[in-house]
């Protein structure tokens, strides 16, 4: 319990790969708050920190949870597939509103995982990991297709939100990626991404990129022949499913940009599709993007291949 002169409230546990809306709502929930009620001016009596009036809502939960605003960013929210996947615009996320940014529509759990979270004695929780762009499969449960609700199903927990059937095309498109091999190594990118929470640096992408493309024969240059790094991509996936996941245009000028002596601004989920286009393990793709070419940033820190062999890519709890 935290108290000033005003008022009194309790911080709940912040659990893990628990999704910032998700958080946001049950603080507020078991703490009888409206969603303004702990920002602006009335932060000073809610926290009886004056120094804090000025914080944006994503500083005020991480100092509920915590943590620090850097790493409740990267623990907590999906700023690393949503907009910063490269050095130069990783700084201050929190101030951009970036920690609140939502990547799809809808709002995805998987009825197994809530079940698990309930039973264990903690609460069900919105996961992170289940707002990957694109993911419609469990990744602790590949059999189970993810449920969807509105985003205001955040208001409560998965199991009382309301489930938002599939069309039938959407249910052929969900049925055709379940066991689509660069599918499978895009979600896998996306969770590294997400479990390491910070951003890769712009010249070793852009090197790993084109030195990747150059043995597989894509075109570099436009001088050169053969099919060019956007058709690479978009013709690497199920076309239903990439209109779901990226816009066409987006991926197109992105790409086409690698062609320039500049390093495109490049959302991370961008990132990871052009990654599972380029190399048919994931954790290459991976550790190509951080350690390309090391001697161009000193002093940063990088993880050697067998780390990113040990991140935990949503294994099943031991508890089943």
């Amino acid at each position: 319990m935290v108290e000033s002169a005003m008022i009194r409230f309790t911080r709940p546990l912040i659990l893990p790969d628990e999704i910032v809306w998700g958080y946001d709502s049950w603080f507020r929930a078991i703490n009888f708050l409206a969603p303004g009620d702990y920002q602006g001016k009335k932060t000073k009596d809610l926290l009886g920190r004056p120094g804090l009036e000025g914080f944006k809502r994503a500083a005020i939960l991480a100092q509920v949870s915590g943590l620090t605003a850097s790493d409740f960013a990267a623990q907590h929210s999906m700023v690393a597939l949503s907009g910063i996947s490269c050095r130069n615009r990783w700084e201050n996320p929190e101030r951009r509103g970036q920690i609140f940014h939502h990547l799809r529509p809808y709002v995805y759990w998987c009825k197994k995982c809530a079940s698990i979270d309930f039973h264990t004695g903690t609460r069900s929780y919105w996961h992170r990991t289940h707002q990957i762009p694109g993911m419609y499969w469990c990744p602790i449960h590949p059999r189970v297709q993810l449920s969807r609700a509105p985003l205001s199903a955040y208001e409560t927990q998965p199991e009382f939100a309301e489930n938002l059937a599939p069309s039938k095309t959407e249910e052929k498109m969900i049925r055709d990626c379940r066991s689509h091999p660069a599918v499978a190594n895009y979600s896998k990118i996306c969770q590294v991404m997400l479990y390491l929470g910070k951003p890769f640096i712009n010249v070793v992408v852009r090197f790993s990129i084109l030195r990747q493309s150059a043995r597989l024969g894509v075109k570099i240059a436009s001088s050169l022949q053969g099919i060019d790094l956007a058709e690479k991509v978009l013709t690497t996936y199920p076309s239903d499913w990439m209109r779901e996941v990226a816009d066409y245009n987006r991926v197109r000028k992105t790409c086409d940009l690698f062609l320039g002596s500049q390093v495109p601004y490049m959302p991370g989920y961008v990132l990871a599709l052009i990654g599972g286009s380029l190399w048919t393990k994931p954790m290459d793709a991976v550790f190509a993007f951080e350690n390309a070419r090391p001697q161009t940033a000193p002093g940063f820190r990088r993880h050697s291949y067998y780390f990113y062999r040990s991140v935990p890519l949503a294994r099943p709890p031991s508890r089943h």
